[in-house]
């Protein structure tokens, strides 16, 4: 499907703003985490949003995660949760990241309480390597 000039201006200005404003986290995960001018504001559950204009309609709250899936997939209608398969809400790596029905987005968060993956859903979940 065609992008329209102001779609492709969408996606570029608004991932080059996410991966300005976010760091690799070392260690561990090595997770893509937004900054504090994405801290300010959250939905329940803790995952920061932003208020963008979708080209084409009106001003939308939109997680941070999503919108950076928009912007890589380039895609505007997307349906279905952005998971972190890393389970960091402030995660915005796309390799971490998932479009998936809420019942998996939802089958992960037993895996995070566990703090391994029950391999019910693919792609697995990610954790930390543990030594035995």
């Amino acid at each position: 499907m065609a992008r329209t000039e102001d779609e492709e201006r969408f996606f570029k200005q608004w991932r080059d703003i996410l991966m300005a404003e976010s760091s690799i986290e070392e260690g561990g995960l090595n997770c893509r985490v937004v900054g504090a001018r994405f801290h300010n504001r959250t939905q329940q559950g803790g995952y920061p949003i932003h208020t963008v204009r979708i080209p084409g309609a009106a001003n939308r709250n939109v997680t941070v995660a999503r919108l950076m899936y928009m912007c890589c997939t380039r895609s505007l209608q997307l349906q279905g949760d952005i998971s972190h398969k890393c389970h960091n809400r402030l995660c915005v790596r796309m390799d971490h990241l998932i479009l998936e029905p809420r019942s998996v987005n939802n089958s992960r968060q037993i895996c995070n309480a566990q703090k391994y993956c029950t391999r019910k859903h693919e792609p697995q979940c990610i954790f930390p390597e543990v030594s035995q």
